[in-house]
């Protein structure tokens, strides 16, 4: 993904392409789980809060202004904050312009 590829430091989660519970279909996405927590609540898990903000910032910014695609429902339930990595992370591609 652009996203990754740009440095941004935010992470977008794995396709799993393998049956786990429900197998990936043409018409279902199975993604990998991220155990993370809100970006509002990321002081809880010793992030700088700060830092996400930043990151959240620059990503949507490289989205819109260079790549030109970008993720178009950004809510605090599209968006976590890796408990382990500390990293960003966006969910829901299902809206993106």
């Amino acid at each position: 993904a652009n996203l990754e590829a740009s440095g941004s430091g935010v992470r977008v989660p794995r396709v799993v392409r393998e049956p786990a519970v429900v197998a990936p279909s043409s018409s279902v996405l199975v993604m990998e789980y991220v155990d993370g927590v809100r970006p509002t609540e990321s002081v809880q898990i010793g992030a700088d809060p700060g830092r996400v903000i930043r990151t959240l910032s620059d990503a949507f910014a490289q989205q819109i202004f260079a790549d030109g695609i970008f993720h178009a429902d950004p809510h605090a339930g599209n968006m976590l904050v890796d408990r382990a990595t500390k990293a960003v992370v966006l969910l829901d591609f299902g809206l993106a312009k």
